[in-house]
C-alpha cells in the first residue's frame, strides 16, 4: 500500500495549494508547502519528487533550480511557471548581474554554504519583525542579497544567523516538527530575537531603498542618462575592491551617522569576497557607495581625485566597460597616449633638418609624450634604419 501511496503521488498534483507572498523564496513557499501536508521537507519532496531524492536540499535550491524543477512545481501547485521562476534568485539575471549561474560565486548573492543538508554560511537573513508581522510567516528574496543588511520598513539591521546560538539558518531542518521559523539547531523561534535599531538619518537605509529600486525597474538613471541596472552591480562591485580591501575609503563615510558606532574595515576578510564582509560593514560600505554614484559623475570623480586612483584601477578585471563610465575612466587614465608611425617619422626628419640627433630621447622630448618606444616593434625598426640612413 505504502509502494501504491508513493507511487500515486509522484503523479498527483499537491493537496493543498500554498500561494507564494510577495517577494518570497522558492525555498521558504516550499518548505511552508511541505509543513501545509504535515510532512517533513525531505519526505515530501522525495514522495512527490524521487528524481530529487535526497540532492535537493544539498544545494542552493534558489538558484540551482532549473527547468525541469520548475515545471513539475508548475503541475504539482497549480501556479504558473513564471510565478515560481520569480520566487528564485535567477529571476534577478539581467538586473543584478548579466547571468546567475550555479557553478561560480554571483556578485550580490550572499552564499549559503551548503554541507549536507546544513548551511555553513550566513547567507539567508532575516528580519524578526517582517516575520512577527506576517500572518504566515515567510523569508524574503532579497534577503539573500548583499546589499540587504537592514530593513528599511522598521529601521532595524538584519540578522543573518540564529540570535541565540549563532548557528547559521538551515531553513530545510526544523527543530520542532513543522515549527516555521525556528533555529534547526536550538529550537529559537526567530520572530522573538531583538533587533538593533538604526539611528534616525542615517543614509544606508535610503541607499538600501535606492538599489532596490534599481534592481526593480532594471534602470539606472544618472544625470544626463541612463543604464542597465547590472552594468552598474558591476562597476559597484569594482568599487567594493577599491574601498573596502585597497583601503582607498578616504571621505566615503563622512556623510553617515552610523559611523561613529561601526569600527569599518575592523576584521579584513583572508578572501577578498563581499560576501565574507560583516553585516554592518557592508551596511556601511553600500551607503558610501550609493553617495557616491549619486548625481553621478560628481562625487565619483572626487573620490576618486582624493585616493590617487589610476584609470588602470578604475578597470581593473572588468569587461566591457560601461560607456557612462568611461568618462571617469579617461579622466585618471595616465596611460600614454597612441602615436603614429607617420608622427615618428616626421620628427624623426626634422630634428636632422635641424642637425639635431634623431635618439629616442629627443623624439620623445620634440613629441612631448613618451610613445613607448620598447614596446612598438615598428618604431624600433624606424630608429634602426634612421641610425643607418
Amino acid at each position: 500500500m505504502l509502494c501504491i501511496e508513493r507511487e500515486s503521488l509522484q503523479s498527483a498534483r499537491f493537496r493543498i495549494a500554498v500561494d507564494p507572498e510577495e517577494d518570497e523564496l522558492l525555498s521558504s513557499w516550499l518548505i511552508r508547502t511541505a509543513y501545509a501536508h504535515h510532512i517533513d521537507t525531505a519526505t515530501f519532496i522525495n514522495q512527490h519528487f524521487p528524481q530529487w531524492k535526497n540532492t535537493l536540499w544539498t544545494r542552493d535550491v534558489d538558484i540551482s533550480a532549473d527547468g525541469e524543477l520548475l515545471t513539475a512545481l508548475a503541475f504539482k501547485s497549480g501556479l504558473s511557471y513564471m510565478t515560481l521562476y520569480n520566487l528564485t534568485l535567477k529571476s534577478y539575471e539581467g538586473y543584478l548581474s548579466e547571468s546567475i549561474t550555479t557553478k561560480t560565486r554571483n556578485a550580490f548573492i550572499q552564499p549559503l554554504g551548503n554541507y549536507s543538508r546544513i548551511k555553513v554560511k550566513q547567507g539567508q537573513r532575516f528580519c524578526p519583525e517582517c516575520l512577527r508581522e506576517d500572518a504566515k510567516p515567510y523569508f524574503r528574496k532579497k534577503w539573500r542579497l548583499s546589499f540587504s543588511t537592514a530593513c528599511i520598513k522598521h529601521k532595524f539591521f538584519l540578522f543573518d544567523r540564529c540570535p541565540r546560538c549563532g548557528a547559521s539558518l538551515t531553513l530545510n531542518k526544523s527543530f520542532y516538527d513543522f515549527h516555521f521559523p525556528d533555529c534547526y539547531q536550538c529550537g529559537a523561534d526567530l520572530r522573538e530575537a531583538t533587533p538593533e535599531l538604526i539611528l534616525e538619518g542615517s543614509y544606508g537605509l535610503w541607499a538600501l531603498k535606492r538599489l532596490y529600486e534599481i534592481l526593480d525597474t532594471g534602470v539606472y538613471t544618472y544625470r544626463g542618462g541612463y543604464s542597465y541596472s547590472f552594468l552598474l552591480f558591476d562597476v559597484l562591485q569594482l568599487f567594493v575592491r577599491i574601498i573596502y580591501f585597497w583601503a582607498k575609503d578616504k571621505g566615503v563615510l563622512d556623510h553617515e551617522v552610523m559611523r561613529p558606532y561601526i569600527d569599518f574595515r575592523a576584521q579584513k576578510p583572508k578572501e577578498h569576497l563581499i560576501e565574507n564582509i560583516p553585516l554592518k560593514e557592508q551596511y556601511m560600505l553600500f551607503s558610501g557607495l550609493v553617495r557616491l554614484f549619486e548625481n553621478f559623475p560628481g562625487k565619483v570623480l572626487s573620490f576618486c581625485g582624493a585616493n590617487q586612483l589610476r584609470g588602470s584601477d578604475l578597470t581593473k578585471d572588468m569587461e566591457p566597460i560601461p560607456f557612462w563610465y568611461q568618462k571617469v575612466v579617461d579622466a585618471f587614465n595616465m596611460e600614454i597616449p597612441s602615436v603614429s608611425i607617420v608622427e615618428v617619422k616626421s620628427v624623426i626628419r626634422y630634428l636632422r633638418k635641424q642637425r639635431i640627433e634623431a635618439n629616442k630621447a629627443n623624439v620623445a622630448r620634440m613629441m612631448g609624450v613618451c610613445p613607448g618606444f620598447k614596446k612598438r616593434i615598428d618604431i624600433q625598426k624606424l630608429f634602426k634604419l634612421s641610425i643607418i640612413r
